[in-house]
């Protein structure tokens, strides 16, 4: 059985097309390259804790709305 992707990626890829922003633009603003949006979104990678609570700035939402937080 494969990797499974984290719950949050769905949540986060819907967030972004909702949004109507780019992720070349995201990536800008984060300090990341558009490969690790990508990367976000498809599960195979994890942002920090400050990505994460850049990525809630920047969509308008709190962390506990994108990623799965206790």
């Amino acid at each position: 059985m494969g990797k499974e992707a984290p719950v949050y990626n769905q949540r986060l890829k819907g967030m972004i097309q909702d949004s109507g922003l780019k992720n070349a633009w995201l990536a800008n603003q984060i300090g990341v390259d558009q490969t690790i949006i990508t990367k976000w979104i498809n599960g195979q990678r994890e942002p920090t804790v400050t990505q994460k609570n850049n990525l809630a700035t920047l969509l308008n939402c709190k962390v506990a709305d994108i990623f799965n937080v206790i």
